[in-house]
């Protein structure tokens, strides 16, 4: 029996920011992902790296008291924090999420739910308008997709016969956890 593949799966990072004076920055870093969708007016930069990642990094300062605790009601600033990410016709995935050095405390919060496409905008006097979101194919993975499409297509096996079959959906394979530093 071949691999399952999953056929689609977004997962949405919140919150993604730095502490004060630029130090420990936030960041994701991701392979094979198909799109990446960010609010037009994102805070986060975006770097397309050497072995085929893109990474998405904070650009503003925050704290614990700004992020999300509904991933369907957010705030502007809160949408301009966040990225979600949408993988296709995938067996597994990697990706890394971390900081740079720092002394502050970091926290990472992640649904697996395309929350920039769903959530309502909340705002102190009730649901406002959306903000316009901005879409990024990653060309890199739809090349691979084609590939594995036409894989699944065939009775050709992905994995040779000596590696076991895996049984998991996802993997991520890097965390790169800030804790106060001394």
């Amino acid at each position: 029996m071949g691999q399952q593949f999953i056929r689609r799966q977004e997962f949405t990072f919140f919150d993604l920011d730095m502490a004060p004076n630029g130090e420990t920055i936030e960041y994701v870093k991701a392979w094979g992902f198909h799109t990446a969708t960010l609010t037009e007016h994102s805070e986060l930069t975006r770097t397309n790296t050497s072995d085929g990642s893109m990474t998405f990094t904070a650009s503003k300062e925050g704290n614990g008291d700004d992020g999300p605790e509904d991933p369907l009601m957010l705030t502007i600033q809160q949408k301009n924090r966040a990225l979600t990410l949408e993988w296709a016709n995938f067996t597994e995935f990697d990706l890394e999420f971390g900081c740079s050095d720092g002394w502050h405390t970091r926290y990472f919060t992640f649904v697996a739910r395309p929350s920039l496409w769903c959530a309502q905008t909340s705002t102190p006097f009730g649901v406002g308008p959306n903000p316009q979101l901005s879409t990024i194919s990653n060309t890199a993975a739809i090349t691979s997709i084609e590939t594995i499409t036409t894989l699944v297509g065939t009775t050709t096996t992905l994995a040779d016969s000596t590696e076991k079959p895996r049984t998991c959906w996802f993997s991520i394979f890097s965390f790169s956890w800030c804790a106060n530093k001394r």
